[in-house]
């Protein structure tokens, strides 16, 4: 009898293979990127990746390659799968090559230093491994390096703006960019993986603007949205009272930070978050 013909992938299955790790990883990355708020949620990365991209492309590039870099050095160190399945080793890398690429001094020097970056965030997780939540602390710890590098964040738009464009530009700058589209899918992407996530993080983005010009801050600052992130991120990362009590350190933080010229980031949110949940919870009736 004559041999069937053999379909071309059956024939040769290593493509297929490595299509399909190519595709686990392109999730894990996403997964990573949706980590950034908190939700391990390939689609809600997605939104936040085409965000990024939208404002700024090479950070979006910048962004998916650390997640990859970073995974794949938590994997090779023995960290559980879990935690590369869901994105966990790759947030902090995504965030450093994202800022890699903001801060780079010159456009030639990107590459070295989306790299250089990652794999130092990806070193810093492990170091912290022993954390409850390290949360953004690695990326903290990369990102005030990398401002020295003598590159500089995207400026702040100038022109006023109403309320609603002012907290979509303190979510865009979760990620490092005072945009209202990055805004706009960051919130998408949310409500996508989680619908109370995303109204969490629009009144956690509300408070810190309210507070911020309730003190006098910089009116610029405001409308730029740089008082809205660190309080939309405690309002993701926690819940009733203690979100409030950790919006309200987050605040106070980012002011002395800012008052003594130290490079903000995500600082106040990681600070404040460990310190209210470093606090016992009140012993229930």
């Amino acid at each position: 009898m004559p041999t069937p013909l053999t379909p071309l992938a059956a024939a040769h299955p290593a493509p297929r293979r490595r299509l399909r790790a190519a595709a686990a990883e392109l999730r894990v990355a996403l997964r990573g990127l949706g980590q950034i708020v908190l939700a391990p949620h390939a689609g809600c990365g997605a939104l936040l990746l085409l965000g990024i991209a939208g404002a700024a492309p090479l950070a979006a590039i910048a962004a998916v390659a650390g997640a990859l870099i970073a995974s794949r050095v938590g994997r090779a160190r023995g960290a559980p799968p879990g935690a590369w399945r869901d994105g966990r080793l790759g947030y902090n890398g995504a965030l450093a090559g994202l800022a890699a690429a903001l801060l780079a001094p010159t456009p030639g020097a990107v590459p070295i230093f989306v790299i250089g970056a990652a794999l130092l965030a990806a070193v810093l997780q492990g170091a912290l491994a022993g954390l409850r939540r390290p949360l953004t602390a690695p990326f903290v710890l990369v990102a005030a390096m990398l401002a020295s590098s003598g590159g500089a964040l995207p400026a702040l738009p100038p022109e006023p703006v109403g309320p609603l464009t002012v907290l979509l530009r303190g979510l865009g700058q979760i990620v490092l960019l005072p945009d209202a589209y990055t805004g706009a899918c960051l919130l998408a992407g949310l409500a996508l993986a989680a619908p109370r996530a995303a109204l969490r993080a629009l009144a956690g983005a509300a408070l810190g603007g309210v507070l911020a010009a309730a003190c006098g801050a910089d009116p610029l600052g405001v409308q730029g949205g740089v008082w809205g992130f660190n309080t939309a991120l405690t309002a993701l990362a926690l819940s009733g009272a203690r979100a409030g009590a950790a919006a309200l350190l987050a605040c106070a933080l980012q002011a002395l930070l800012s008052a003594a010229a130290l490079p903000v980031f995500t600082a106040p949110f990681v600070l404040a978050v460990w310190a209210v949940t470093a606090w016992p919870a009140a012993p229930r009736d």
